[in-house]
């Protein structure tokens, strides 16, 4: 299934979500693809892509993709900038409602 969000953070910057995702065979929606633009800013350059990796074949569930994000910045030392880890989960939820 595919679905697209666009969520302006409070305060913030504005976060565009393109998401593709399958569902397996326990009924669970399971992240399959996602593209994440926006007018945010992450150091290094490939944060943003690195971070669309790593969610691939994660749940959407909210509480572990901002896990799986605040892993992945602790790990790499990168840094996001206009956004964070739970912003970044809540925009792609906000294409499932």
């Amino acid at each position: 299934m595919h679905t697209k969000s666009i969520y302006k953070i409070p305060d913030g910057k504005l976060l565009k979500v393109d998401l593709v995702y399958d569902i397996s065979a326990d009924g669970q929606k399971m992240i399959a693809s996602i593209k994440l633009h926006g007018d945010f800013f992450a150091h290094p350059e490939n944060a943003i892509e690195d971070i669309e990796k790593i969610l691939r074949g994660l749940p959407l569930e909210e509480k572990k993709i901002t896990q799986q994000i605040q892993d992945y910045l602790d790990d790499s030392h990168a840094t996001l900038y206009g956004l964070a880890p739970a912003s970044i989960a809540r925009g792609i939820m906000m294409g499932l409602e």
